[in-house]
């Protein structure tokens, strides 16, 4: 039997998250998920990253210790009415900015010289604690990619539909940091307009912008959301410019339309995005 994450009370009085298997009980391609995730976040450490504070694996059974975050996660948030009226405007600007510092340092900055990439970045992996700082987590299916390589052939999709990058879905998935900027896009457009994605459908396909054209700050962060989804993912910022653009420190790029898939799933009407770029 798969034991549920719980939470326990160590002798120190310090509460952590524990993550329980049996190695009979769960199949091969999670065990495997979770010797990724270990080897990826043992030598990691940013105040936006969960932190793993240990594991053993003993005797056929597998033991993961993690911080404990109090707060629920993003996603939660989102769908959640009484939630959803916590997340005031410098609350979601806070958040936007802890998940764009976490991949930064993801990308450019982790202890081990070689680049990460989430590869399902989406509101159910983005936990808040009591403070509502961003902690990014389930790192199970994220890639490594050396200092000297800018992307990586696949045969393999994964990830959550909604947050999938365009250049990921076959016949010839490419790996790359602008593919976490893709579904950082979409995760930022969901934090602004407070609309959930679900599979193909959700703030892409909604004429959801004459409803937060009120303030210019809104407006910036959202057309650095649109920069970040577009389809071509050269046309795309990194991390280290997301960043600089929210904190007003960068340009925005020339934006093109966004990226989908299926290509019949694009919305008829691009009104909401000619008006945005004008």
């Amino acid at each position: 039997m798969t034991l549920e994450p719980s939470s326990s009370l160590l002798k120190c009085c310090f509460v952590v998250r524990l993550e329980r298997f049996r190695e009979d009980s769960v199949p091969l391609s999670r065990l495997l998920d979770l010797g990724k995730e270990v080897s990826l976040l043992a030598p990691l450490y940013h105040r936006n990253l969960v932190k793993l504070l240990g594991f053993c694996i003993e005797a056929g059974h597998y033991v993961l210790v993690y911080e404990f975050i109090d707060n629920k996660d993003l996603g939660k948030h989102l769908k959640d009415d009484s939630l959803r009226q916590t997340l005031d405007w410098e609350t979601r600007r806070r958040i936007i900015k802890g998940i764009a510092d976490g991949l930064r340092y993801l990308h450019y900055e982790s202890r081990n010289k070689k680049r990460i990439i989430h590869c399902d970045l989406k509101a159910e992996n983005v936990l808040l604690d009591d403070r509502n700082v961003v902690k990014i987590a389930d790192f199970g299916l994220s890639r490594i990619l050396r200092a000297d390589k800018t992307y990586e052939s696949s045969r393999v999709t994964v990830g959550t539909p909604g947050y999938i990058a365009p250049e990921l879905w076959p016949p010839k998935p490419i790996y790359s940091p602008q593919a976490d900027v893709y579904s950082f896009g979409v995760l930022l457009l969901e934090i602004m307009t407070k609309w959930t994605v679900s599979a193909y459908e959700g703030v892409l396909t909604h004429d959801w912008m004459h409803e937060c054209l009120e303030e210019e700050a809104l407006l910036w962060f959202m057309l650095i959301g649109l920069s970040c989804v577009q389809g071509d993912r050269r046309k795309r910022p990194d991390m280290k410019n997301v960043v600089e653009m929210l904190r007003g420190e960068a340009l925005l790029p020339e934006l093109s339309y966004p990226g989908y898939y299926p290509e019949e799933r694009q919305p008829q009407k691009k009104n909401w995005f000619s008006r945005i770029i004008k």
